[in-house]
């Protein structure tokens, strides 16, 4: 094992099909998860990641959801960005990717806490993206998490995100 961050930045540079998806070992799928995922990408072909709603299930706590409901919404940068934001960014574990991203973005950034929420940041603010209000999967949150255990650093981080969207200048100015 060579940490989560690695393992996931490995994974990603073995892919070899036209679409993937990430979770833990401990995060759930619904059934429904791939056909979703796919119908957004039928419906908007040009789309990056199609998504669906993630319930955030947390020991010995109701579940939640990190997203509210919406209709099904095709997002496009750079006028989209900030909804997406706004409306919040889908979890990874809820997202089908194509793997051309990886080809135009890069993959995983290992050093930083949060890197899956700033990879989907990074392909939302460069590609159009579709995310349904169907919820498709489950994240399971824990003591041991980063967003449960350390939500200070991981905080500190998400500052640095916003030089991704700063850096894109077509919404630098909103």
């Amino acid at each position: 094992n060579i940490g989560m961050v690695k393992n996931f930045s490995f994974g990603l540079s073995k892919v070899d099909t036209p679409y993937f998806s990430m979770f833990s070992d401990d995060d759930v799928l619904l059934p429904h998860f791939y056909g979703m995922a796919m119908d957004g990408f039928e419906q908007h072909p040009e789309a990056i990641f199609s998504a669906g709603v993630t319930i955030s299930a947390e020991f010995n706590t109701p579940p939640y959801t990190w997203q509210p409901n919406w209709p099904r919404r095709y997002f496009v940068p750079p006028d989209d960005v900030m909804a997406v934001i706004e409306t919040h960014l889908p979890t990874w574990t809820g997202v089908l990717f194509r793997k051309k991203l990886c080809d135009k973005i890069g993959g995983v950034r290992i050093n930083l806490l949060g890197s899956d929420v700033e990879f989907v940041l990074r392909a939302a603010v460069h590609y159009p993206v579709v995310i349904s209000p169907r919820p498709c999967a489950f994240i399971t949150r824990h003591a041991g998490s980063i967003g449960s255990q350390n939500k200070a650093a991981l905080f500190k981080q998400m500052w640095q995100f916003l030089d991704i969207v700063d850096g894109y200048d077509t919404i630098s100015d909103r």
